[in-house]
């Protein structure tokens, strides 16, 4: 029988970094951060005993393949997608939150202040259009 209920702190949902990201100072979107094994024991502390689901922070497509098939519930981002992501994805009930506007508002940021990293912009401009 699962226990449904909050983890500790309190968390309905746990987000891993199956890949690097746009905003990481020392990695690429594409970089692979977890073997799908590593997240699947993530996904089985926190879903199988907490009843918690697992969403994935992943932007490239050997990230996204781990993520899917170790049972993550849904990736963020998505950026690298290729066919055999989407058909695991669909195979397994996987959702996509595309976040479609999040390179948009780091560039916009980028423009109004100097807050912004520089490595940030320019993984930004790199990944814009494939996003």
């Amino acid at each position: 029988m699962r226990n449904h209920a909050k983890s500790r702190a309190g968390a309905d949902i746990i987000k891993v970094h199956a890949t690097g990201g746009v905003l990481s100072p020392t990695d690429h979107p594409e970089f692979t951060q977890f073997s799908q094994e590593e997240l699947h024991v993530m996904l089985e502390e926190a879903s199988f005993r907490k009843g918690i689901k697992v969403m994935a922070h992943a932007q490239g497509a050997e990230g996204i393949k781990n993520a899917v098939r170790a049972g993550i519930h849904s990736i963020e981002h998505g950026i690298f997608l290729d066919d055999e992501a989407i058909e695991l994805m669909l195979e397994h009930g996987t959702y996509l939150v595309p976040t479609l506007l999040a390179p948009v508002a780091v560039l916009e940021s980028a423009e109004k202040n100097d807050d912004m990293p520089e490595y940030g912009i320019r993984k930004c401009r790199e990944v814009i259009e494939q996003h």
